[in-house]
């Protein structure tokens, strides 16, 4: 599966949850400014 196939609501949410025993969450770490930034980066990736 790539990148893109999954949303924004989806990678969002990731980012601030996390995943148990796959990755940490970081919605206390950074604002929605800078999930947004992750988000751009992330999709950029595909290209």
């Amino acid at each position: 599966m790539s990148k893109s196939e999954r949303s924004d609501e989806y990678l969002i949410e990731r980012i601030k949850k996390g995943k148990t025993g796959a990755m940490p969450a970081y919605g206390e770490v950074f604002n929605d400014a800078q999930i947004g930034a992750l988000l751009a980066y992330i999709r950029g990736l595909d290209d």
